[in-house]
């Protein structure tokens, strides 16, 4: 049911299926005629399911309307906002999204992908942001030290994509949590070495 989030293409998409088999679509595309009376009941079967495929908080937009397609241009409207406003918070989101240092690589890129293909979602032309703005928006959010390896990848003379791009970051981290496993256990050893020459000198 429409419910002023960001379900509205999913109810649009089932709504009109269900028109479509009960030949109920033209109620809701064009204008009735309403002193046939044909067109007359097609309009309140198409009106009635509307209503019944609502929650109560989106009668509101359809209860003033007297026609199928008048209620489906006004929840058009009102949802087409919500998702606009929708977007707009979560590319607020997306800009201020930040990685610690030392925080999990992968974690950092699945926030970052969730919030992304949310904004797909709420886009109208269900396109989302350009690979190139994407990997730009991901730079934005890494830890300094991530600067070379952002230079070299940005340097590359071929078009890069925005999953390559992840990839490499992820290879990246996994690399030095390999480094820093390595050098703690030959820090411990060397402490235990540094431990048994003491105790047996």
């Amino acid at each position: 049911m429409a419910s002023g989030k960001s379900n509205y293409q999913a109810w649009k998409f089932r709504i009109s299926r269900i028109l479509k088999e009960k030949w109920l679509l033209t109620a809701i595309e064009t204008d009735i005629d309403k002193g046939n009376s044909e067109n007359l009941a097609c309009d309140n079967a198409a009106f009635t399911i509307l209503t019944l495929n609502v929650k109560d908080s989106q009668i509101t937009h359809i209860q003033e309307r007297t026609t199928a397609k008048e209620a489906w241009e006004a929840l058009r409207i009102v949802h087409l906002g919500i998702r606009a406003s929708g977007r707009m918070v979560l590319m607020q989101r997306l800009w201020a999204l930040r990685m610690v240092e030392g925080d999990d690589m992968a974690e950092h890129l699945n926030k970052f992908r969730e919030l992304a293909n949310q904004v797909e979602s709420l886009s109208a032309d269900s396109k989302g942001i350009k690979n190139n703005e994407l990997i730009t928006l991901l730079t934005l959010s890494l830890p300094e030290s991530y600067k070379p390896i952002i230079m070299a990848l940005q340097s590359r003379a071929d078009k890069i994509s925005f999953d390559i791009f992840s990839g490499r970051l992820l290879q990246e981290s996994a690399c030095r949590q390999v480094v820093q496993t390595t050098s703690h256990s030959l820090g411990q050893s060397t402490s235990v070495i540094a431990f048994a020459a003491r105790s047996y000198g």
